[in-house]
C-alpha cells in the first residue's frame, strides 16, 4: 500500500514489479513496456525510504522462498495476482474501521496529495503515465473544504479586510 501511495502506479504494474525494474542508486523503477497499460515503458521516482523498503522485503522473500525476480509475493512465495492484492486490501481497510479502499484510490490519494504538497500537474501526468491531462485533471478533483481553505489563505483581497 505504500508503494502505491509512493508512487501512484496501477494494480497490474504494481503486481508485475520485479528487482530488475528497480535503480537502487538513482531510487527509480522502470516499468517496462510488456507490464505497462498504455504500452509504454517509463521510469518513476521512488522515495530513498520506500526503496529501502523494498529492498528489506526483496532480502525477507529470499530468505523465506525459492529465489523469483517478482518483489510481491503471495505468503506461498507465488507472484501476487491483482485479486489477491485487492482481497488484502479489503481485509486491511475492514480491520481498520475504513469503509471503502480499492487500489485506484491509492492513485487518485496520490495525485492529490503530489500537487498539494508541491508538484506539478505537468511531472504528475507523466508520473501517472496519461497521454491526455484532461485525464489528470480529472484525479485531483479537490472538495469544497480545500477550496474554502485555500481561499481563506490565498485571497488577493484578505490584506485589505482585516
Amino acid at each position: 500500500m505504500l508503494f502505491l501511495l509512493d508512487t501512484g502506479i496501477r494494480i497490474n504494474e504494481l503486481v508485475n514489479v520485479e528487482i530488475q525494474h528497480l535503480d537502487v542508486k538513482r531510487l527509480t523503477f522502470t516499468i517496462p513496456s510488456e507490464i505497462a497499460k498504455n504500452r509504454r515503458s517509463r521510469t518513476i521516482p521512488v522515495s530513498r525510504k520506500m526503496m529501502k523498503l523494498l529492498m528489506e522485503l526483496h532480502e525477507e522473500n529470499k530468505s523465506y522462498f525459492e529465489p523469483t525476480e517478482f518483489l510481491f509475493l503471495t505468503a506461498y512465495g507465488e507472484q501476487m495476482i491483482t485479486s489477491t492484492f485487492r482481497r488484502r486490501l479489503y481485509k486491511y481497510a475492514k480491520e481498520a474501521g475504513v469503509k471503502r479502499a480499492t487500489p485506484h484510490m491509492f492513485r487518485h490519494t496520490f495525485a492529490r496529495n503530489y500537487l498539494l504538497n508541491g508538484g506539478d500537474i505537468f511531472t504528475l501526468q507523466q508520473i501517472l503515465d496519461h497521454s491526455d491531462i484532461t485525464t489528470t485533471r480529472r484525479y485531483i478533483q479537490m472538495d469544497k473544504e480545500h477550496i474554502k481553505a485555500q481561499h481563506r489563505q490565498y485571497s488577493p483581497a484578505s490584506k485589505y479586510l482585516r
